[in-house]
Protein backbone atom coordinates (compact mmCIF):
# COMPACT_ATOMS: atom_id res chain seq x y z
CA UNK A 1 0.00 0.00 0.00
CA UNK A 2 1.46 3.35 -1.07
CA UNK A 3 1.44 6.51 1.04
CA UNK A 4 -1.22 8.09 -1.17
CA UNK A 5 -3.50 5.11 -0.76
CA UNK A 6 -2.99 5.20 3.01
CA UNK A 7 -3.90 8.91 3.11
CA UNK A 8 -7.06 8.23 1.09
CA UNK A 9 -8.13 5.52 3.54
CA UNK A 10 -7.50 7.84 6.52
CA UNK A 11 -9.50 10.61 4.84
CA UNK A 12 -12.42 8.27 4.19
CA UNK A 13 -12.39 7.11 7.80
CA UNK A 14 -12.39 10.75 8.98
CA UNK A 15 -15.33 11.60 6.72
CA UNK A 16 -17.29 8.59 7.90
CA UNK A 17 -16.60 9.40 11.57
CA UNK A 18 -17.64 13.02 11.03
CA UNK A 19 -20.90 11.91 9.45
CA UNK A 20 -21.68 9.75 12.47
CA UNK A 21 -20.83 12.53 14.94
CA UNK A 22 -22.38 15.52 13.19
CA UNK A 23 -24.82 14.03 10.71
CA UNK A 24 -27.86 14.51 12.94
CA UNK A 25 -27.09 18.19 13.46
CA UNK A 26 -26.49 18.77 9.77
CA UNK A 27 -29.73 17.09 8.76
CA UNK A 28 -31.57 18.90 11.56
CA UNK A 29 -30.30 22.25 10.33
CA UNK A 30 -31.46 21.45 6.81
CA UNK A 31 -34.87 20.45 8.16
CA UNK A 32 -35.23 23.77 10.00
CA UNK A 33 -34.29 25.72 6.88
CA UNK A 34 -36.85 23.74 4.88
CA UNK A 35 -39.56 24.58 7.46
CA UNK A 36 -38.64 28.27 7.44
CA UNK A 37 -38.66 28.28 3.63
CA UNK A 38 -42.12 26.71 3.69
CA UNK A 39 -43.40 29.64 5.79
CA UNK A 40 -41.77 32.13 3.39
CA UNK A 41 -43.40 30.43 0.41
CA UNK A 42 -46.73 30.46 2.25
CA UNK A 43 -46.46 34.22 2.80
CA UNK A 44 -45.64 34.89 -0.85
CA UNK A 45 -48.40 32.66 -2.20
CA UNK A 46 -50.91 34.03 0.31
CA UNK A 47 -50.27 37.61 -0.82
CA UNK A 48 -50.37 36.63 -4.48
CA UNK A 49 -53.67 34.78 -4.00
CA UNK A 50 -55.29 37.69 -2.13
CA UNK A 51 -54.25 40.13 -4.86
CA UNK A 52 -55.39 37.86 -7.67
CA UNK A 53 -58.85 37.01 -6.29
CA UNK A 54 -59.65 40.06 -4.16
CA UNK A 55 -60.50 37.76 -1.23
CA UNK A 56 -58.72 37.74 2.16
CA UNK A 57 -56.38 34.79 2.70
CA UNK A 58 -54.74 33.53 5.87
CA UNK A 59 -51.76 31.32 6.61
CA UNK A 60 -52.67 28.89 9.40
CA UNK A 61 -49.89 27.34 11.48
CA UNK A 62 -50.89 24.43 13.72
CA UNK A 63 -48.61 23.87 16.72
CA UNK A 64 -49.84 20.35 17.40
CA UNK A 65 -49.61 18.90 13.89
CA UNK A 66 -46.85 21.29 12.72
CA UNK A 67 -48.84 21.79 9.53
CA UNK A 68 -48.93 24.95 7.42
CA UNK A 69 -52.09 25.61 5.40
CA UNK A 70 -53.29 28.50 3.23
CA UNK A 71 -57.01 29.25 3.61
CA UNK A 72 -59.28 31.64 1.73
CA UNK A 73 -62.22 33.59 3.11
CA UNK A 74 -65.75 33.09 1.80
CA UNK A 75 -66.34 36.84 2.08
CA UNK A 76 -64.44 39.98 1.20
CA UNK A 77 -64.65 40.86 4.90
CA UNK A 78 -62.56 38.65 7.18
CA UNK A 79 -62.46 38.76 10.96
CA UNK A 80 -59.41 37.63 12.87
CA UNK A 81 -59.82 34.75 15.30
CA UNK A 82 -58.42 35.91 18.63
CA UNK A 83 -55.62 33.68 19.99
CA UNK A 84 -56.22 31.64 23.12
CA UNK A 85 -55.60 33.60 26.29
CA UNK A 86 -53.30 32.40 29.03
CA UNK A 87 -54.68 29.23 30.69
CA UNK A 88 -57.58 29.22 28.20
CA UNK A 89 -58.32 25.92 26.44
CA UNK A 90 -60.06 25.27 23.17
CA UNK A 91 -62.98 23.83 25.16
CA UNK A 92 -63.26 27.12 27.09
CA UNK A 93 -63.26 28.99 23.77
CA UNK A 94 -66.04 26.79 22.34
CA UNK A 95 -68.17 27.16 25.49
CA UNK A 96 -67.76 30.95 25.52
CA UNK A 97 -68.62 31.10 21.82
CA UNK A 98 -71.76 29.02 22.40
CA UNK A 99 -72.89 31.34 25.18
CA UNK A 100 -72.20 34.37 23.01
CA UNK A 101 -74.21 32.92 20.11
CA UNK A 102 -77.08 32.14 22.47
CA UNK A 103 -77.16 35.76 23.61
CA UNK A 104 -77.04 36.91 19.96
CA UNK A 105 -80.01 34.70 19.05
CA UNK A 106 -82.03 36.36 21.80
CA UNK A 107 -80.87 39.81 20.70
CA UNK A 108 -81.79 39.25 17.06
CA UNK A 109 -80.15 38.58 13.65
CA UNK A 110 -76.39 39.11 13.39
CA UNK A 111 -74.10 39.44 10.34
CA UNK A 112 -72.75 36.17 8.95
CA UNK A 113 -69.19 35.42 10.01
CA UNK A 114 -67.11 34.49 6.96
CA UNK A 115 -65.68 30.98 6.84
CA UNK A 116 -62.28 29.93 5.53
CA UNK A 117 -61.63 26.93 3.32
CA UNK A 118 -58.26 25.31 2.65
CA UNK A 119 -56.41 25.93 -0.62
CA UNK A 120 -54.12 23.47 -2.37
CA UNK A 121 -51.59 26.01 -3.67
CA UNK A 122 -49.00 24.96 -1.07
CA UNK A 123 -49.25 21.37 -2.20
CA UNK A 124 -50.22 18.43 -0.02
CA UNK A 125 -47.97 15.83 1.64
CA UNK A 126 -50.73 13.62 3.09
CA UNK A 127 -54.47 13.29 3.47
CA UNK A 128 -54.78 16.72 5.13
CA UNK A 129 -54.42 20.01 3.23
CA UNK A 130 -51.15 21.87 3.42
CA UNK A 131 -47.65 20.73 4.23
CA UNK A 132 -45.98 19.62 7.45
CA UNK A 133 -42.65 20.43 9.11
CA UNK A 134 -40.11 17.65 9.51
CA UNK A 135 -40.45 15.33 12.49
CA UNK A 136 -37.60 16.96 14.42
CA UNK A 137 -38.57 20.59 13.76
CA UNK A 138 -40.77 22.52 16.18
CA UNK A 139 -43.04 25.51 15.68
CA UNK A 140 -42.07 27.53 18.76
CA UNK A 141 -43.84 30.85 18.57
CA UNK A 142 -45.97 33.02 16.28
CA UNK A 143 -46.80 36.65 16.96
CA UNK A 144 -48.40 39.36 14.84
CA UNK A 145 -48.79 43.03 15.68
CA UNK A 146 -52.43 42.35 16.66
CA UNK A 147 -51.51 39.70 19.25
CA UNK A 148 -51.11 40.96 22.81
CA UNK A 149 -49.09 37.85 23.66
CA UNK A 150 -47.16 35.40 21.46
CA UNK A 151 -49.11 32.34 20.35
CA UNK A 152 -47.37 29.14 21.47
CA UNK A 153 -50.14 26.54 21.24
CA UNK A 154 -53.26 25.72 19.26
CA UNK A 155 -53.34 27.50 15.92
CA UNK A 156 -51.93 30.84 14.80
CA UNK A 157 -53.08 32.87 11.79
CA UNK A 158 -51.33 35.40 9.57
CA UNK A 159 -53.76 37.34 7.36
CA UNK A 160 -53.30 38.75 3.85
CA UNK A 161 -55.65 41.29 2.26
CA UNK A 162 -55.97 42.45 -1.36
CA UNK A 163 -53.53 45.20 -2.20
CA UNK A 164 -50.50 43.50 -0.67
CA UNK A 165 -51.42 44.24 2.94
CA UNK A 166 -50.41 41.85 5.69
CA UNK A 167 -49.33 41.99 9.34
CA UNK A 168 -45.99 42.56 10.97
CA UNK A 169 -45.16 39.12 12.31
CA UNK A 170 -42.48 36.68 13.45
CA UNK A 171 -42.50 32.88 13.25
CA UNK A 172 -39.91 31.08 15.38
CA UNK A 173 -38.78 27.59 14.36
CA UNK A 174 -36.25 25.33 16.07
CA UNK A 175 -35.19 22.01 17.53
CA UNK A 176 -34.65 21.32 21.21
CA UNK A 177 -32.62 24.03 22.95
CA UNK A 178 -30.90 25.43 19.86
CA UNK A 179 -31.42 29.02 18.75
CA UNK A 180 -33.23 27.96 15.59
CA UNK A 181 -34.51 30.32 12.91
CA UNK A 182 -37.07 33.12 12.75
CA UNK A 183 -39.13 34.20 9.75
CA UNK A 184 -39.71 37.98 9.95
CA UNK A 185 -42.62 39.38 7.88
CA UNK A 186 -42.90 43.04 6.89
CA UNK A 187 -46.40 44.62 6.86
CA UNK A 188 -45.66 47.05 4.03
CA UNK A 189 -44.37 44.80 1.27
CA UNK A 190 -45.13 41.35 2.65
CA UNK A 191 -41.44 40.60 2.39
CA UNK A 192 -40.50 37.56 4.47
CA UNK A 193 -36.91 36.82 5.37
CA UNK A 194 -35.18 34.16 7.45
CA UNK A 195 -32.98 35.23 10.37
CA UNK A 196 -30.88 33.13 12.72
CA UNK A 197 -31.90 32.90 16.37
CA UNK A 198 -35.07 33.65 18.33
CA UNK A 199 -36.13 37.12 17.18
CA UNK A 200 -39.03 38.80 18.96
CA UNK A 201 -41.66 40.93 17.26
CA UNK A 202 -40.17 44.41 16.60
CA UNK A 203 -41.61 47.05 18.88
CA UNK A 204 -44.16 49.38 17.40
CA UNK A 205 -47.78 50.30 17.98
CA UNK A 206 -50.54 49.24 15.63
CA UNK A 207 -51.13 52.00 13.09
CA UNK A 208 -47.64 53.48 13.30
CA UNK A 209 -46.00 54.19 9.99
CA UNK A 210 -42.79 52.30 9.31
CA UNK A 211 -40.43 52.43 6.39
CA UNK A 212 -38.63 49.42 5.03
CA UNK A 213 -35.34 50.92 6.20
CA UNK A 214 -36.60 50.83 9.77
CA UNK A 215 -37.31 47.13 9.53
CA UNK A 216 -34.75 45.02 11.46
Amino acid sequence: MTLIELLIVIALIAIFAGTLLFGTGVFGGAEQRAAASLVVVGVRKGLARANATGMPVRLTLDFETKRVVLEESSSVLALREAPLKKNETQADRILAQAEKESDQIVAGPVPHRPEFHALDILGQDGDSPGRQFGSKTELRLVQTEHDEEPVTSGRAHLFFWPGGVTERAVVQIGQGDNDGLTVVISPLTGRARIERGRIDLPEGKLGDEFSEREEP
